[in-house]
């Protein structure tokens, strides 16, 4: 399945709302290209979330491409290409390509995070085998940003690659992680 060139408000590609079972939520083998979600006029505690995949209950994401999505402003807790929030998520074998968080000539909060993977309210994030090449975020966390609105998350990154990935204030780099009891293993870092 091709989520591509979708543009909204909110979510740009595609929002999985369950009503609060995680139960059977799995996106796989889906590609998730030049999705763009536009913010303008909204309070700073809400919206927009995901600029591709937005799971409200979690979900587990497996062999999935998420290529050129923008996210264009962004304020406080948002993010990434893929966002999940209030739940627990696991992404395997995917590549996050490209992907932007906000945009040159506008401020984004301080809180904005996660360029790739946004994952915050007592969430448990399982990263394995993904790749992480080229993100850009203006504010944090150009790859991944986790735990910034609180809750007691737990986050395990293993046997990922991170190339070229920036933050464009130079805050927080390739990964933030706050309030989050957060794992790294057999990762590889470079030009970031």
């Amino acid at each position: 399945t091709q989520v591509a060139s979708n543009t909204a408000y909110m979510v740009g590609g595609c929002w999985i709302d369950t009503n609060g079972t995680t139960e059977g939520n799995r996106v796989y083998g889906c590609s998730f290209i030049g999705n763009l979600t536009t913010e303008t006029g909204k309070d700073e505690w809400s919206g927009p979330y995901g600029c591709a995949l937005y799971c409200k209950q979690g979900a587990t994401v497996e062999g999935c491409l998420f290529e050129d999505n923008i996210l264009t402003l962004a304020y406080m807790y948002d993010g990434g290409a893929a966002c999940s929030l209030s739940a627990n998520s696991s992404f395997a074998n995917c590549i996050f390509r490209g992907n932007r968080m906000g945009v040159d000539g506008y401020q984004s909060h301080e809180y904005v995070t996660g360029a790739a993977i946004c994952l915050n309210n007592g969430t448990k994030l399982g990263v394995k085998s993904c790749v992480f090449e080229d993100n850009w975020s203006h504010s944090s966390g150009a790859a991944i940003g986790a735990g910034l609105n609180g809750g007691n998350l737990a986050m395990t990154i293993e046997d990922c690659i991170f190339t070229g990935n920036i933050a464009a204030n130079d805050k927080y780099g390739v990964i933030r992680s706050a309030n989050a009891d957060t794992r790294v293993r057999n990762c590889y870092f470079a030009k970031n």
